[in-house]
């Protein structure tokens, strides 16, 4: 047993465990959709792992098939679970490129192509027929969605690297009135991971990590437009292909550790880390005690949200203070007369 690969496998587990960005899908209920997706896409990992091993021992093609349905059915779990399920196809065919010996394309689709119908339904059913052509959209907007997802991205990153003023509702940023710092942050940001992917890309486990980040992203990044432009429980699935990633990497790291106090002093630096996070954790579930609290804090953190107000304004009303839901409806419709 190796304690050292133990104490890194414990600091990435409780990494991914406390992180703040986890408080809302877990503590809010109709977040839970983010938590069955996930579990649906590591289900389908697991069958399609057991069917590839399987598959390469002698008498095990009739379990392997098995392994392989039972693979399919996470999939679909995950999808009718939420719509994002769809990019788990993506998941697991990146797995198939980065770790086969021989990544061969027919063997890959062989081995995938149920999950990619899956994928295919759920995209079409949740996504391209309730909202029909898009024709209606002007070119210019549409000209500037690679500039909204540069800037959903860097917002997206800084929720993750620090998660402080982390918010139910975030304001709506039109397309046509980006800041230009964020969009700018983003694009560096941007060449920064596909830097960091080209540098690790003959180390299969970190490379897959990243890429798991950066596929389970990719919709919260609003590669897909949607209404919402951001929201802490869209970085559910993509932190655990962070936190893979960078568990693979300490363990590679492990012997550039030399010597007792080293050893000690990361250590000591894992633990501060997760006793930190834990901390804004603590304070994140304390938000949501109530509506009022929730929306208080939204506001707090988002003071021209005109939806935090507006919500806000609700749960006063809800809870009998007449003169402060005024108020909250007043600056809501300040900041949004239509």
């Amino acid at each position: 047993l190796d304690l050292g690969e133990v104490a890194v496998a414990t600091f990435s587990v409780g990494l991914f465990a406390v992180h703040p960005v986890v408080v809302e899908p877990v503590t809010w209920v109709a977040g839970r959709e983010e938590l069955l997706m996930t579990l649906g896409a590591l289900g389908c990992f697991h069958f399609h792992l057991t069917a590839r091993h399987l598959s390469r021992a002698r008498g095990g093609s009739g379990r392997a098939a098995a392994c392989f349905v039972g693979a399919a059915i996470c999939c679909a779990f995950g999808c009718l679970s939420n719509a994002v399920g769809a990019v788990i196809p993506l998941l697991v065919t990146a797995w198939d490129l980065v770790t086969l010996p021989e990544p061969k394309l027919g063997r890959i689709l062989r081995g995938t192509l149920a999950l990619w119908v899956i994928g295919a339904a759920t995209v079409a059913v949740k996504i391209v027929l309730p909202t029909g052509p898009r024709a209606d959209i002007p070119w210019a907007i549409l000209a500037r969605q690679p500039l909204v997802v540069l800037a959903g991205y860097w917002l997206n990153l800084k929720s993750l690297f620090w998660p402080t003023g982390l918010s139910l509702s975030y304001e709506f940023i039109p397309p046509d009135d980006l800041p230009l710092g964020h969009v700018t942050l983003g694009a560096l940001a941007a060449a920064a991971t596909c830097g960091l992917l080209w540098s690790v890309w003959r180390r299969p486990a970190v490379f897959f990590g990243l890429a798991w980040f950066c596929l389970a992203l990719a919709p919260a990044s609003q590669v897909m437009p949607h209404h919402l432009q951001r929201g802490d429980r869209f970085l559910y699935l993509p932190l655990i292909g962070l936190v893979a990633a960078a568990a693979t990497a300490l363990v590679r790291a492990r012997p550039l550790v030399g010597g007792r106090p080293a050893v000690l002093a990361s250590v000591a630096a894992g633990l501060g880390l997760l006793l930190l996070l834990t901390n804004l954790s603590v304070t994140q579930v304390r938000h949501w005690r109530d509506e009022v609290t929730l929306w208080e804090h939204c506001a707090f953190v988002e003071p021209n949200n005109p939806r935090a107000h507006g919500y806000l304004a609700g749960a006063y009303e809800r809870a009998g203070q007449a003169g402060r839901a005024e108020a909250s409806y007043r600056k809501a419709i300040r900041l949004s007369p239509n």
